[in-house]
């Protein structure tokens, strides 16, 4: 007896050989006869399906069968019910199942199991012993619910969970092999853009998700489509034989691929009338009057290349030297900032002023960039406080940062000292007011130079494989998992976020960019 405590301990954690099957598991049918020796499991024992129960079909019915002296459906079912009785009967080892529920549908058990008679077992009366990984999988279940809930279970006294991998997982990132990232970069060689930019310096294991692993279906929702019809049209504006109906026409009838999208696109495309409306108006008053429609700007390196492209680039040339104001459109909400740019983060329109500086067409010549802007192009949802024509003007304006000199800058905006197409510009007797989002002439070269940094950064943890699960924290708060797609994916820990110093940029209406 004294033995007995003893040897139950060594038997629990006791490992025997396991031998190897070759093609252990294969599929059949309930057609065929198994031998002897065989296990068979028999999935979807449901009403409906088991026996398959046939219904009147094709030319002829029932009635017109039996004049025809053919087999009706009823006695088809009424064949195939006992035929499939009868292969129940003679097949060994005979484990038969069925579904209850997917979602939210609920499925009945065959009828064949109160007519032969056979013994129903729940989950609960499974017996341990036939596969280890479930067995291990109830009985942490079971514990569970004792140390939530305190509900003790006598299988976990007779079998305790000794050995079961209990909270016991390892979710850390395992570095791909250097060689087989260098054949992949050989047979694809890196291209970036700001999207997977964002996707690294945010988190990297999301990069290697999303660009490595290839996790990310795309999908043509509406909302993209919208977007893709939006730009589009847009882009026909800037043309010289542009007609609105007719290019409204025919990129809705691209994009407008199912009948619900009808109401958005109309509503969408009324947002449009109003916009380049709104837009030449401003350009009309402007001395930029140089337009290049998605310009695609490509600046090749030695590990990678890094490509974009300008929704709409305004700019003109005098006395060689090029004053330029970039806008994006925006079919979204994006946020406009620049914070923590030295950490990766709102990247995207300080990756165009880097763009721009790489354009061929200004190559040799001294870049003034006067601008960079996001213009929203969403359907405006109207209030009662104003008057619809406001609304839909303060919808339209640019939102981003613009240059903090004044002669410069109204170059492109002659209304900047209260402006009525940048948001939240506005010049007082002390210069710009503090919500003024600006910078100096000196920092362009500065943010330039620091975007490049960045990308060379990013491009050499790709290559040496470095994605570690490492989301961002800013102010308590994390920045990085929110709309992450691959966050269920990750199972990230506490340990894992990485706290960033909170960077603003510039100082108001001081104009002192990056302190």
């Amino acid at each position: 007896m004294d033995c007995i405590e003893f040897l139950n301990a060594v038997l629990k954690n006791a490992k025997y050989p396991q031998k190897k099957y070759v093609e252990a598991v294969q599929l059949g049918y309930d057609s065929v006869f198994f031998d002897e020796e065989d296990y068979v499991f028999y999935v979807g024992f449901n009403l409906g399906s088991s026996p398959l129960i046939r219904k009147e079909e094709g030319f002829l019915n029932d009635n017109d069968l039996a004049i025809l002296n053919q087999s009706t459906s009823c006695e088809k079912n009424a064949i195939e019910y006992e035929r499939l009785k009868n292969w129940i009967l003679s097949t060994p080892h005979l484990i038969l199942t069925y579904k209850r529920f997917v979602k939210s549908e609920s499925f009945s058990p065959s009828l064949l199991i109160e007519d032969m008679r056979l013994e129903v077992i729940s989950d609960s009366k499974i017996s341990f012993g036939y596969a280890k990984l479930e067995d291990e999988l109830r009985l942490v279940g079971l514990y569970d619910l004792y140390l939530k809930y305190g509900q003790w279970h006598q299988d976990l006294e007779k079998y305790g969970i000794n050995g079961a991998k209990y909270k016991n997982y390892d979710h850390s990132y395992k570095p791909v092999p250097l060689d087989t990232l260098k054949k992949h970069f050989e047979a694809k060689p890196l291209r970036l853009a700001y999207s997977n930019v964002k996707l690294y310096f945010a988190c990297p294991f999301s990069y290697f998700a999303d660009r490595i692993l290839g996790l990310n279906e795309f999908k043509p929702q509406m909302a993209a489509r919208m977007g893709t019809f939006s730009h589009a049209v847009l882009e026909d504006s800037y043309t010289a034989d542009f007609n609105f109906l007719e290019s409204v026409e025919k990129h809705k009838l691209e994009n407008a691929i199912e009948h619900r999208d009808e109401f958005f696109f109309d509503q969408m495309t009324e947002v449009l009338r109003n916009l380049l409306e709104f837009n030449h108006l401003h350009e009309q008053m402007s001395q930029l009057k140089e337009v290049e429609r998605e310009a695609h700007i490509e600046i090749v390196k030695e590990s990678y290349t890094f490509e974009g492209y300008i929704d709409k680039l305004m700019y003109t040339i005098k006395n060689g030297e090029v004053y330029a104001a970039i806008v994006d459109y925006k079919t979204g909400a994006d946020k406009v900032s620049l914070d923590n740019i030295e950490d990766g983060f709102h990247l995207q329109l300080p990756s165009y002023m880097y763009l721009l500086s790489k354009y061929p067409p200004f190559t040799g010549l001294k870049l003034h960039i006067i601008g960079l802007y996001l213009q929203k192009v969403n359907i405006v949802i109207f209030d009662q406080k104003s008057d619809i024509e406001t609304q839909m003007t303060k919808n339209f304006m640019l939102e981003g940062y613009s240059v903090a000199n004044p002669e410069i800058l109204s170059m492109l905006d002659p209304t900047y000292e209260k402006s009525t197409y940048i948001k939240s510009l506005a010049v007082g007797k002390a210069g710009f007011y503090k919500y003024s989002k600006v910078f100096l002439e000196n920092q362009q070269e500065e943010i330039i130079t620091m975007v490049d940094g960045l990308l060379d950064e990013a491009s050499t943890g790709i290559h040496q494989g470095i994605f570690p699960i490492e989301p961002k924290k800013i102010n308590s708060k994390n920045v990085s998992c929110t709309f992450c797609k691959y966050k269920d994916i990750c199972f990230y820990e506490y340990e894992d976020l990485k706290e960033l110093v909170y960077k603003p940029f510039g100082n108001g209406g001081d104009g002192h960019g990056m302190d």
